[in-house]
């Protein structure tokens, strides 16, 4: 992996899983981006208050929130929302930026 490719751009990363969220932050700094990663919602609209991101990484299903939600983070902020699911299982995701898709793990 190309360290320089996300050349320091700073990466607000939503996570509830412990082991996913350190996965995802490790890849992220590999690839050369500075990484912020909170574990629930309200942990990263507190780090948008203290910081200016260039992108932000969300877990689709999370307690109380959705990584689609079409006004979250902030508009102007470029986002990703992501899915992880566990080996057999099927995900169905959709959003108003994103095709309906289904996939099987």
């Amino acid at each position: 992996m190309d360290a320089a490719a996300l050349g320091g751009k700073r990466i607000l990363l939503l996570e509830d899983d412990t082991d996913s969220r350190e996965s995802m932050a490790m890849l992220l700094e590999l690839a050369g981006a500075n990484v912020v990663s909170t574990p629930t919602a309200e942990d990263a609209l507190a780090a948008l208050q203290r910081t200016e991101f260039d992108a932000v990484v969300t877990d689709v299903a999370m307690p109380g929130f959705s990584g689609f939600c079409p006004s979250w983070p902030s508009p102007g902020i470029p986002s990703l929302a992501m899915a992880c699911c566990a080996p057999g299982s099927t995900i169905r995701c959709s959003s108003p930026y994103l095709p309906v898709c289904s996939m099987k793990r």
